[in-house]
């Protein structure tokens, strides 16, 4: 897949657990290919939130929210 856009996505309100480069990547693999972090909301001692920059291709559409279910409790 051609990738000739990017967008900067908001991460937010994911347990703490899941909050890893690899875990991150894989659930913005379906939005598009995952390019960088914007990690100034990130501190030594907490996580607010964090932008990612993807790679899509034009035709791609972003949804505005993804939601996430594990062990049936939804983020």
């Amino acid at each position: 897949m051609a990738f000739n856009r990017f967008k900067w996505v908001n991460v937010s309100g994911l347990p703490l657990a899941m909050w890893n480069k690899d875990f991150i990547s894989n659930i913005l693999a379906a939005q598009g290919k995952l390019i960088g972090y914007d990690l100034n909301n990130v501190g030594h001692n907490y996580i607010s939130g964090v932008r990612v920059l993807l790679a899509i291709s034009s035709t791609d559409s972003l949804h505005d929210r993804l939601h996430l279910a594990l062990d049936r409790k939804k983020f």
